[in-house]
């Protein structure tokens, strides 16, 4: 019997020699000599299994190390369009600003040259009729101004918006024996440019109309205006006097004036409906839907609405 050579060394330094040894110690001796080969296999297995994962260890890590370099390439790459895209919407919110800059001062250019041919004309209509134009101008050119001030280039606050405009109107068409109470409810409401010029030309139209015509007689009159988020796509402005009142020949369906012309134009281009009121004074009722880009930006107001 061979015995495993550990075991070998312990017999030979312990024992001697097996000659005289019984059977049973033979026997438990195998025992030991097989359990020692079997330790010798399994720790063989054991280092065997340890060098294959250590190999598949070493393998992934560079694996994953060559991704990695991969990932920061692509990072990088991303880093470097973000910065040209920034550049880019930087450069064309300049462009935008200037191009307001530039409406804003070729508008005003036509308004002054109006207001002066409208001072070399007598009283008259003539007169009135540069001045009027004149306005219409300047509303629009007072769009591009606050668009230009606020860096906002595709909307506008019109709360803001439409108190100016009145009170720009009121300065230059009120008559001096007039006096003009103005009143303004209105919410911060964001509207993009489509609908802000329709919206600020209408408001023109109507408030030059009151002023010319809606007293006559009387010294003292209330103009009101009211522009509020009826629901959740739609906007409803209100502007009225409680002046005379329009005369019954007046039909804004087959408008014959220049005037009520503009204001069915305008409506029309709000893509709304007018509604108008004579039983005190004047009251018109223009109620239109928000574009999409509108209702997101006046979002915060749906749960007021709601509430």
């Amino acid at each position: 019997m061979k015995y495993h050579k550990l075991l070998q060394r312990q017999i030979k330094k312990s024992i001697g020699t097996l000659d005289t040894a019984s059977d049973k110690l033979k026997q438990l001796l195998k025992w030991v000599s097989q359990a020692y080969n079997d330790f010798e296999e399994d720790r063989s297995l054991l280092e065997r299994s340890l060098e294959l994962t250590s190999s598949e260890l070493v393998e992934r890590n560079n694996s994953l190390q060559a991704e990695n370099a991969k990932l920061i390439e692509v990072q990088e790459k991303l880093i470097q369009k973000e910065k040209k895209l920034k550049a880019s919407v930087d450069e064309k919110e300049i462009l935008l600003q200037e191009i307001h800059h530039r409406v804003k001062n070729n508008l005003a250019v036509i308004s002054g040259l109006l207001y002066l041919q409208a001072e070399t004309e007598a009283e008259g209509k003539a007169k009135s009729k540069l001045q009027e134009t004149q306005s219409r101008i300047h509303s629009m050119s007072m769009i591009h101004e606050m668009l230009y001030e606020n860096k906002s280039f595709s909307s506008i606050n019109m709360e803001k918006y439409l108190y100016d405009l009145v009170q720009t109107i009121l300065n230059n068409f009120r008559p001096e024996d007039l006096d003009i109470d103005f009143q303004m409810e209105a919410e911060a409401l964001i509207v993009d440019m489509e609908r802000a010029i329709p919206i600020a030309l209408l408001t023109n139209e109507v408030t030059i109309n009151s002023l010319k015509y809606a007293y006559p007689v009387a010294k003292k009159g209330i103009i009101k205006i009211k522009f509020f988020r009826l629901n959740k796509s739609m906007i409803q402005l209100v502007i009225s006097d409680n002046g005379i009142g329009l005369p019954d020949s007046v039909d804004l369906e087959n408008p014959t004036s220049l005037g009520y012309m503009l204001i069915k134009a305008f409506v029309d281009q709000l893509r709304g409906t007018l509604d108008m009121d004579t039983s005190s004074g004047t009251e018109f009722k223009v109620t239109f839907p928000m574009s999409l880009a509108t209702q997101r930006k006046n979002k915060h107001l749906v749960k007021k609405i709601a509430g």
